[in-house]
């Protein structure tokens, strides 16, 4: 297949690479020369303005976040000059990698690959989302290596296209609608970040007992039955309950207050006041406990 790929920073360098690796014929692009210039020097074919006759543009630009919001002049931008170099071209299918809230591709991306283009979605281009789940030091590998496909998908015929750009992986292409796939990313990004800051606690607690919180940490990964089953607590509408669980998050509540490091406790606060919420909307019966 022939694609491009709009924005050549890390994502779009990894993900070009490994099409290219697998039998693509693969442009990038990129407004920085400085940028190009090396993979130009490296054999790659690139330019400075996007290629009309491919079968698929990848967009892979910048989605940084200035006093807490999403900054989308990046995106827009590609979008504008993705729809004016399609238009009057063949059906391709216009792919989303950056990372963007849900509702971004259909009320900001699509509106404006119509106007700048002239022309409909699913009769004369497709589009998909395709978040990418790559570590910046590690990318090339983890395309290469990657387990399975995410593809939010306009219409099949979109979907389609992802599938045989796919192929040579030999790995599932897990299709689903854009809204969908676009909020998986977040969960899977925010969850990471949530996770994080869970075990930077347990191990100043730790920390503060005189405790080598590695092995502690470590040991709890390998042993808890909560992180050994990958789908223990992942389905909505079912609040955490029962003997253990109400009780002992409150009871380390009152522990970091009593202990010096109250300011860690927010986090298991909010948690506590999410539950009891989730479960008073979906009728659920939790031990009644005094709020914190």
């Amino acid at each position: 297949m022939k694609v491009q790929i709009v924005g050549s920073g890390v994502v779009g360098q990894a993900t070009g690479r490994g099409l290219c690796v697998k039998g693509h014929d693969v442009t990038f692009v990129d407004i920085n020369a400085d940028v190009l210039r090396p993979l130009h020097e490296s054999g790659y074919k690139v330019s400075m303005s996007i290629v009309k006759d491919v079968d698929a543009t990848l967009i892979s630009v910048p989605t940084p976040t200035a006093r807490g919001r999403l900054v989308t002049d990046y995106i827009e931008a590609a979008s504008k000059s993705v729809g004016r170099a399609i238009s009057g071209g063949d059906y391709q299918v216009v792919v989303m990698r950056s990372t963007v809230p849900p509702g971004t591709v259909e009320d900001v991306v699509i509106p404006i690959l119509e106007d700048a283009s002239g022309m409909t979605v699913g009769r004369d281009f497709g589009v998909c989302m395709n978040p990418e789940f790559l570590i910046a030091k590690t990318a090339d590998e983890d395309f290469l290596n990657a387990k399975s496909f995410i593809v939010g998908e306009y219409d099949a015929r979109s979907g389609g296209v992802m599938d045989e750009m796919y192929r040579p992986w030999d790995v599932p292409v897990i299709h689903m609608p854009i809204k969908a796939a676009e909020l998986l990313k977040y969960t899977s990004n925010v969850f990471g970040a949530l996770k994080i800051t869970y075990f930077n606690i347990i191990g100043k607690v730790a920390e503060g007992l005189g405790l080598e919180a590695r092995t502690l940490v470590e040991t709890v990964a390998e042993h808890s039955h909560v992180l050994q089953n990958p789908k223990y607590g992942i389905y909505p509408g079912q609040p955490y309950g029962g003997m253990c669980f109400p009780k002992d998050t409150l009871a380390f509540i009152e522990y970091l207050r009593s202990n010096g490091t109250a300011k860690y406790s927010t986090l298991f606060e909010a948690m506590h006041q999410i539950n009891h919420s989730i479960a008073k909307d979906t009728n659920v019966t939790i031990p009644e406990y005094a709020e914190v």
